[in-house]
């Protein structure tokens, strides 16, 4: 293979050039994901995001770019930003999360009617809970909306039984939702 010419590979890239853009990404795409990963935290997904937004926005932008202007310079921009964003999401998510996980007689909204990554991230959480009888009491109670009395009802478990698998459920979920967020 021959040696990458960043100012080639702009100036091809400016012109449409796939190729171009394929040098650049192979290039860079390692630095980006360990410099996210380094700002992130081991949250991979979270710095795969990153990547895939940096080197989207160089192709959409790739008309901007100068034609002898480096490149490196622009891709750290835009990846510095893009973990700045993530971080800042993250925090308002895991707040949100919280806010909902502190109370146990809130009723959290059902799947269908959040945001469909809240409600993996949600049922991810619940899947972290070791005991399965809990597990379904967590599931019933947080995704499906019954009440205690309801749970007690069926299950003929006590009140305060079901609330106590409740309350330990959602200190599981708030573990597992800090190391994820």
């Amino acid at each position: 293979m021959d040696e990458f010419n960043e100012i080639e590979s702009v100036r091809r890239l400016i012109a449409g050039s796939e190729e171009a853009f394929n040098e650049i990404f192979y290039h860079y795409e390692g630095y980006v994901l360990r410099e996210s990963l380094k700002r992130l935290g081991p949250n991979r997904p979270d710095a795969e995001d990153v990547v895939q937004e940096v080197f989207i926005k160089v192709w959409h932008n790739r008309e901007k770019l100068e034609p002898g202007g480096k490149v490196f310079n622009y891709i750290y921009t835009i990846m510095h930003n893009a973990c700045i964003n993530k971080i800042a999401k993250n925090k308002v998510r895991q707040k949100y999360l919280d806010e909902k996980l502190s109370d146990p007689d809130n009723k959290m909204i059902t799947p269908s009617a959040e945001n469909k990554e809240l409600a993996e991230i949600l049922h991810n959480a619940i899947e972290h809970i070791t005991s399965p009888v809990k597990r379904n009491i967590i599931r019933r109670y947080v995704v499906d909306g019954e009440d205690y009395e309801s749970l007690a009802r069926e299950t003929g478990m006590k009140n305060q039984t079901l609330r106590n698998f409740v309350s330990e459920g959602l200190k599981t979920m708030r573990k597992f939702l800090k190391n994820q967020l």
